[in-house]
């Protein structure tokens, strides 16, 4: 699918200077179907860890569950939210999991069902550290928040979700019309978007593609179509791809947020959907989620 990029600005900016010892350095990752992931350890046991702004808990697949057997204990029950249903999980604490050379042990770690050895790293992990994705180069570093100010580069408005506290950003769907959608490093495809607005709006006249979603807690059916154009802080992309719930289906516009655990935002705003990979590939993303602040750059020539 061909997109065009029409920039209105094209700042890209270094962190590097005289805190250069606050930023760590590249770490290659990989990107399977949309998904950041990268090498690390839980107890000697070979993972891949998923990082995902869109998820409102961690995770911690069953496979990996299983394979740990005895070593890991449930601490207790979480109500986990999803984007396609909602379920009773196990919850863990206290994981020692290695990334970036480090070891370190992770709370809330809920199961999810997959038959890789998976841990999920979501929204607790981005409000630790500013965030630099570099998706054309895949590649990412964290940046301590005294190596930059953020405000003085921040071109894309950001803010939290009522009730989850995920993040959502602000975009322009054609018909100049502005939405704020979950920004959602986890999600694969382009926008996921509720299906009356798709109906109200007239991006459903002409019949879409039949596809197939999955969540965190289950699969649900959608119907797939291009919006043709898509505009980003600075930035315009053409032919985004698109997708709603198939009829009769309900979309909620969070994955992995725990009712009865982690509380979100009282306040913030009312996502519209969700915006993933399909758009976020051709940026350099830095993401400083606790101060509500994204920057989007184009990678160096």
């Amino acid at each position: 699918m061909m997109k065009r990029l029409i920039a209105a600005a094209l700042l890209v900016f270094s962190c590097m200077g005289a805190a250069r010892a606050a930023v760590t350095d590249w770490t290659d990752f990989k990107l399977d179907s949309g998904h950041i992931s990268f090498s690390g350890k839980v107890m000697d046991e070979d993972v891949e860890i998923i990082i995902d702004s869109g998820a409102g808990i961690n995770g911690i697949s069953l496979s990996l569950v299983m394979n740990l057997e005895d070593r890991l204990h449930h601490s207790e029950q979480a109500t986990i939210q999803g984007v396609f249903g909602t379920e009773r999980k196990n919850v863990y604490n206290q994981v020692p999991v290695e990334l970036f050379g480090v070891e370190t042990r992770i709370d809330r770690l809920a199961e999810f069902r997959s038959f890789n050895d998976l841990i999920i790293l979501g929204l607790g992990f981005f409000d630790q550290f500013i965030v630099q994705l570099d998706y054309p180069n895949r590649r990412m570093r964290l940046i301590g928040r005294d190596s930059i100010d953020l405000a003085e580069f921040d071109n894309v408005p950001i803010d939290r979700q009522r009730d989850s506290g995920l993040p959502v950003v602000r975009v322009t769907l054609p018909g100049d019309i502005d939405a704020w959608l979950t920004f959602d490093t986890g999600n694969s495809g382009g926008i996921i978007m509720d299906r009356a607005m798709a109906l109200e709006n007239g991006w459903l006249d002409e019949p879409g593609e039949a596809g197939v979603s999955m969540g965190v807690n289950r699969t649900a059916t959608t119907e797939q179509f291009s919006l043709t154009t898509l505009k980003i802080g600075p930035y315009e992309l053409e032919n985004v791809r698109a997708s709603v719930p198939g009829e009769g289906q309900n979309l909620r516009i969070s994955d992995g947020v725990a009712s009865g655990g982690i509380r979100g935002a009282r306040r913030g705003r009312r996502s519209e959907g969700i915006l993933g990979y399909d758009v976020l590939q051709h940026f350099v993303v830095t993401i400083d989620f606790r101060n509500n602040l994204l920057h989007l750059g184009l990678p160096d020539e």
